[in-house]
């Protein structure tokens, strides 16, 4: 949470009110029924401020809130980065969520650790995996006979990204597989530029000038 971003994103005050929250999720659940007045209370907190760092922490993913009548039930989630590079070079942003709990983290830990080690999960488990993925257009204009003008045209898979449930993983998502496309272009377009240039310079078959 701490090393990726989690705390900072949600800010202290939502911090404050998920640690109280936890801290009341029996050791078989993955859920809490707190209220508002007791989280205030060990917070320190407004009963205002902790309904809107509740509404943080559930656009973020890190709860779910589930209205019971006249309380609110909340199902806790722990999110995990993690990234795979595929055959063709380019690094894709997965997100692992699983329930959160004392007795699900326990069990699920060697599940989390295979996957981080392998990327592949066993068929018997809650944890689910976000993919976010990246589509790159490239074009090249010719002008002239020997200048290349390059342009790079990078796509967001918003289909991808939709699926991450969290507001500051999915920007972070987004903005990664912008910069690893632009890279993975830019690479592209050398490639092809240089190639366009050889073909260029070199004599075509036939011909006999001076």
């Amino acid at each position: 949470m701490i090393d990726e971003g989690g705390v900072r994103a949600m800010g202290s005050n939502a911090l404050a009110c998920l640690l109280v929250i936890r801290r009341r999720v029996p050791y078989h659940g993955v859920s809490a029924f707190p209220s508002a007045a007791l989280i205030a209370k060990e917070t320190d907190l407004s009963k205002p401020t902790v309904y809107k760092a509740i509404d943080r922490l559930e656009a973020l993913g890190w709860l779910e809130k589930i209205k019971s009548g006249r309380k609110n039930i909340y199902r806790l989630s722990e999110q995990y980065i993690g990234n795979r590079v595929d055959e063709h070079g380019v690094q894709h942003q997965k997100i692992a969520k699983m329930p959160y709990g004392p007795r699900a983290i326990q069990d699920e830990r060697p599940n989390l650790l295979q996957w981080k080690k392998t990327g592949v999960l066993p068929q018997d488990t809650s944890i689910t995996i976000h993919d976010a993925t990246i589509n790159v257009e490239i074009n090249n204009f010719y002008e002239g006979s020997k200048q290349i003008k390059q342009e790079i045209s990078v796509k967001v898979d918003e289909h991808g990204l939709e699926h991450i449930q969290s507001e500051y993983y999915r920007e972070r998502a987004r903005a990664q597989m912008e910069r690893l496309g632009e890279e993975k272009a830019q690479e592209i377009l050398n490639a092809s530029a240089a190639k366009a240039l050889k073909e260029k310079q070199e004599p075509k078959e036939g011909d006999t000038s001076d």
